[in-house]
């Protein structure tokens, strides 16, 4: 895959002059752009490419993120993001698929380990488990159950890995089932009379919030036109991160289970943004008064306080884009191509 992310292009000038450029091609929603780096008019050697790949690929990244970033603001419309924001996310969204893909087999199964070890372990500190983060990577990598920790927290760690393998085997569109399977596998072993189940009663509160969740009647029609608007407005061009954000914030409110809501709520956040190519929105313990404080600001537009989403919106993109610079200061060490020795691997 990476060996074809780069090709060589000739062109003639009014000169009749040929000229040779390094190019990558910088394409967006159906409209296709590149660009590129002069190499001289001599037709490069194999050794002469794999140099030009090392002196010129961080640039040419950069660069095509950088334009990619300018198409999609220009093709999507926001509410609440401002246009430099969507520009830094969409590069995030960019530079995140280079980067995962130049990691060969090792190196991505280690990248995986790491980040569904920060991410389970913040969904589920966010909702009290006391696990450490060392205890959740043993724990959901190796097998290894901490001691001195109740069997729920084990539980709730440890279902993750089959709500992960069912968010990727998984290939459609978000729908009841796929939130009722979401939620049953989450709950696995931890209240299985409930488990998958909406709940029945209008007697339930969310700790700290002063608005009502929906009623219990309604759950199922409130969950449909909520799918159904965030798929409209996808197709109307609407920027999906903050499509995804309001999403997640309304399904909150709506509550539709007695317990569980929050982490099936971020795991159906996460598989919208990966359908949609972007990363995952970690969030990891330190960040979780960070998160508490956004959804805070979506309710309390709710409750009539206006400007608000914008602030809650504002947050989680934060979030996405400081969860991810580690990634992007490392990826001048891992986007150099593996194998390119042959010329015609480069043509045109």
């Amino acid at each position: 895959m990476a060996k074809l992310r780069y090709r060589l292009e000739k062109a003639t000038d009014t000169k009749k002059a040929t000229k040779y450029f390094l190019v990558r091609s910088a394409s967006f929603k159906g409209k296709h752009n590149k660009v590129r780096q002069y190499l001289g008019t001599t037709e490069p050697t194999a050794e002469d490419l794999a140099k030009a790949i090392r002196d010129y690929a961080y640039d040419l990244e950069m660069k095509a993120a950088e334009k990619v970033a300018e198409i999609a603001a220009e093709y999507y419309t926001a509410d609440y993001l401002s246009e430099p924001v969507i520009k830094e996310l969409e590069r995030l969204r960019f530079l995140h698929n280079t980067y995962m893909s130049s990691l060969n087999k090792t190196e991505l199964e280690v990248y995986e380990q790491q980040y569904d070890s920060i991410y389970v372990h913040g969904t589920t500190a966010i909702e009290g488990n006391t696990l450490t983060l060392r205890e959740t990577h043993y724990l959901i990598n190796e097998g290894i159950v901490p001691k001195s920790k109740s069997l729920r927290e084990i539980n709730e760690v440890q279902n993750y890995l089959k709500v992960r393998a069912y968010s990727q085997q998984y290939k459609g569109r978000v729908t009841l089932k796929f939130i009722r399977e979401l939620h049953s596998l989450i709950m696995d072993n931890i209240d299985l009379e409930m488990a998958g189940t909406f709940r029945k009663t209008d007697n339930v509160r969310i700790a700290g919030c002063g608005l009502s969740v929906g009623l219990a009647a309604t759950i199922e029609l409130d969950l449909k036109d909520l799918i159904d608007q965030y798929y409209e407005n996808i197709k109307a061009k609407k920027h999906p991160f903050e499509q995804v954000i309001l999403l997640h914030h309304r399904f909150e409110k709506i509550h539709p289970f007695m317990d569980g809501n929050g982490r099936t709520g971020r795991e159906m956040l996460n598989y919208m943004l990966e359908k949609t190519g972007y990363p995952r929105l970690i969030i990891p313990k330190e960040a979780r008064e960070a998160y508490l404080s956004a959804m805070d600001y979506g309710d309390q537009e709710l409750l009539g306080k206006k400007g608000q989403t914008s602030e809650m919106v504002k947050v989680f993109a934060e979030l996405m884009l400081t969860g991810y610079e580690l990634e992007l200061a490392d990826i001048k060490n891992v986007i150099i191509p593996r194998g390119q020795t042959k010329l015609e691997d480069f043509r045109e």
